[in-house]
């Protein structure tokens, strides 16, 4: 059997293509993945394109081996990537709630110094203007802002248990 990885020509992803090679292969079915871009040109010289006659050219490539098999990634590489990739993200969201914040005080004269964690967190809650509008959306924000920051330290937590030897 043979799987196609890589990009679709509609630019979509083929992000099951892992989970499905790991699928089959627990059921012993012999599979083989092949890149998107490997069969390209030959799907490429096709003067009329359609699904019947792009599997028959990628039938006609595996056929004549002018294939070489992707390596495909383990699931405990998958999942260590995802909890990377989640860090990742909060770092990005903390990071825009904090100019978020920075940047609506600003609005209102308050101008901060730079600062992180329970500093920025003080400044925040000290020289926020007393109305209640202001106050309700940069409590909301600075709240946001604190859960990502928990979030985060508990993925960093779990990912020091796994770099741990």
């Amino acid at each position: 059997m043979l799987l196609e990885t890589g990009v679709h020509r509609n630019g979509a992803a083929r992000p099951l293509a892992i989970w499905l090679w790991h699928g089959l292969r627990a059921l012993d079915v012999p599979i083989d993945c092949i890149h998107a871009r490997h069969v390209a040109a030959a799907l490429s010289l096709q003067v009329n394109k359609t699904d019947v006659n792009d599997a028959f050219w990628i039938a006609q490539v595996v056929r004549s081996s002018w294939y070489r098999p992707v390596a495909i990634k383990s699931l405990q590489s998958c999942r260590i990537r995802a909890l990377l990739s989640a860090r990742s993200e909060l770092v990005a969201i903390r990071t825009t709630l904090y100019n978020q914040i920075r940047g609506l005080l600003k609005t209102f004269g308050v101008v901060l110094a730079a600062g992180k964690g329970g500093t920025f967190e003080r400044a925040v809650l000290t020289r926020c203007p007393a109305d209640p509008l202001i106050r309700s959306a940069i409590d909301a924000l600075l709240e946001a802002w604190r859960v990502a920051g928990e979030r985060r330290q508990r993925l960093d937590s779990q990912l020091l248990r796994l770099a741990r030897p």
